[in-house]
């Protein structure tokens, strides 16, 4: 469809820009996606020269926010340009707000605008969630029953645009701006590129639904206009409460091989492609010879077994390194160790970690289920009774992710095609059992 096509093209070229941002009409556009989205303008928006000088900014500032993105950073910390390049951003980003130290930046950035790795208490007063919400409500408006096929069906038109899109952002880490972040020592936040502006609603996202308000003679919603707006003249930027975190766009958009991009930006930093190490690897170490421990039967209850590996060694530094609360650290070292931790000197201690480890997943898993269990929440696992409800549950599904966001791949969609959706109306019911505040969790 030509129209479809012109609509593509146009995204396609927003995408790869490389003309210096308007700061003036970036800003105002930006501060209509808050006031649309009834939430208040940022007080200003911060400039960077690229979007990894706008990463580091970001993650410091949301380091206290979010107990993930605190793990990455404290990893970051480790090594030393890392936390030589945190630090100038940090000086730079105290300058700029105005400030004299860090505490004061985070109260003076506020709260950051998105549910990132944790649950948030009001969900419907952040900013993604207010777009999601938007775009529901056009896409009703404008397809009608065809709704769910917007979801699910696209045009090839756009096929070129989203898979340059996939090439700049990747999934969790894989894009060519996560890429760069590797190669310039920011290996352990790589993957908050993806938590930008742009996180749950593309370009692709955006281009379709242009297409569709078009097409339908259906106006979007001031936020999904504005939101429009925003990329049109902005590149990536992080909202804030207060405050946004804004990155320039690159200056130059290089193809290698296979239409490979990459990014050059006025700082130096460049987001391209994965490429294997050209360095002549090391000469094979000496083999290994492994404790006689591996592949051996153990006893099949908990207790028992960590009895049994206790007497194979003199002592389990890691395990009981682990049970006082080291978990990562001490998966780390034992990472760290390589083909050494199958030997006789440590195999009885990390197998005692691994089986830990696993018996607390157990115990998380059974609380889980006996918690869903007591709100009466209802699994189907009968393939009769699994493709009887596919459609509805099919579409269900579709409208969840969309208000929700993407599954995450540690609960794949078919499991959750599994799940009687017809039951969620028990889940919110009043006076639903709730669960004994004895079923806790355990770490690990």
């Amino acid at each position: 469809m030509p129209i479809a096509r012109e609509f593509a093209d146009r995204w396609r070229a927003r995408l790869l820009s490389t003309e210096p941002v308007d700061h003036a009409a970036a800003e105002s556009a930006i501060r209509r996606v808050y006031t649309a989205a009834e939430l208040l303008p940022p007080e200003r928006v911060l400039w960077y020269d690229s979007p990894l000088e706008a990463l580091w900014a970001f993650a410091a500032l949301v380091e206290r926010q979010d107990q993930m993105i605190a793990g990455m950073v404290k990893f970051a910390r480790q090594r030393t340009d890392s936390m030589a390049r945190l630090k100038s951003v940090q000086e730079s980003t105290l300058a700029r707000l105005g400030v004299a130290d860090w505490p004061a930046a985070e109260a003076a950035v506020g709260r950051w605008q998105a549910a990132g790795y944790a649950i948030p208490t009001n969900p419907q007063q952040l900013l993604p969630v207010q777009v999601k919400m938007a775009r529901v409500d056009f896409v009703r408006s404008a397809a009608g029953d065809s709704a769910t096929g917007h979801y699910t069906t696209m045009d090839p038109a756009f096929e070129p645009l989203q898979a340059e899109e996939r090439q700049v952002f990747g999934h969790f880490g894989d894009g060519i701006l996560a890429y760069g972040a590797l190669y310039a020592g920011a290996e352990a936040i790589r993957s908050l590129m993806g938590k930008s502006s742009v996180d749950d609603y593309g370009y692709t996202d955006m281009a379709r639904d242009e297409e569709l308000a078009g097409r339908h003679g259906t106006p979007p919603p001031d936020t999904l206009a504005a939101v429009w707006q925003a990329a049109a003249d902005a590149g990536l930027w992080w909202p804030f409460s207060n405050i946004v975190i804004a990155a320039e766009r690159p200056i130059e958009i290089q193809r290698g091989a296979k239409n490979a991009l990459t990014m050059v930006y006025r700082d130096g930093w460049k987001a391209q492609p994965y490429s294997k190490p050209t360095a002549k690897p090391p000469s094979k170490p000496a083999k290994t010879v492994s404790s006689s421990l591996i592949g051996k039967a153990l006893p099949r209850d908990h207790a028992e077994r960590i009895a049994f590996l206790r007497k194979q060694a003199k002592a389990l530094p890691h395990f009981d390194r682990y049970l006082a609360g080291e978990h990562e650290k001490v998966w780390r070292d034992l990472v760290a160790l390589g083909a050494e931790v199958r030997t006789a000197a440590h195999a009885a201690d990390a197998l005692a970690v691994a089986y830990e480890t696993m018996h607390r997943a157990g115990q998380n898993i059974r609380t889980i289920v006996s918690r869903l269990e007591a709100m009466h929440y209802r699994f189907e696992t009968e393939a009769s009774k699994h493709e009887e409800r596919r459609s509805t549950a099919g579409n269900a599904l579709l409208q969840f992710k969309d208000l929700l966001g993407t599954v995450g791949p540690s609960v794949p969609a078919a499991a959750i095609m599994n799940v009687n959706l017809g039951m969620f109306e028990k889940l919110f019911a009043a006076g639903a059992a709730a669960p004994a505040k004895s079923n806790v969790a355990k770490p690990y």
